[in-house]
């Protein structure tokens, strides 16, 4: 091979190299996320508190005009929960406050920005999705969900 062609090659190699390291850099803390949405989702789905087959997915944002918070640092939670819990009367409110308290244990394990809130929207059928806030006082505790969700459903 000649000179050029090889010095060629490698210049194209090193800079694959290079946007392989950059897009990992990028994809970290989405890494992250995704890691703590698969371990809610073992938990709860051994506690059978969600659906057989179903996903926990996770991310953590700035609020926005779209969210229930208007500001702060915060993560989003989806989920759909298994018809037992949401058959009993305040088992909604109480997974919520335990999906809540999870996902913090969870994400302290991994990041060092605090968490102000959480969303939690819950899939309840086809075509009904309920969203909650929880928000997170200075000391860790967890405040009152608002709006409340449903003592059961149907």
């Amino acid at each position: 091979m000649r000179k050029p062609v090889m010095i060629t090659m490698a210049i194209v190699v090193m800079a694959l190299v290079g946007m392989m390291f950059a897009a990992g850099m990028a994809l970290k803390p989405y890494q992250q996320y995704a890691r703590i949405g698969r371990d809610l989702t073992n938990i709860l789905e051994m506690r059978g508190e969600i659906r057989k087959g179903s996903e926990v997915k996770t991310i953590a944002k700035v609020a926005s005009e779209k969210h229930l918070a208007s500001e702060g640092w915060g993560m989003l939670i989806d989920l759909s929960p298994s018809p037992r819990v949401m058959q009993k009367a305040g088992r909604l409110e109480k997974l919520a406050y335990r999906v809540a308290r999870e996902a913090a244990d969870l994400y302290g394990q991994n990041r060092g920005k605090a968490l102000q809130w959480f969303e939690i929207s819950m899939a309840l059928s086809d075509d009904r999705t309920e969203r909650t806030l929880i928000r997170v006082d200075q000391d860790g505790r967890l405040g009152h969900s608002a709006p409340p969700l449903p003592g059961a459903y149907p």
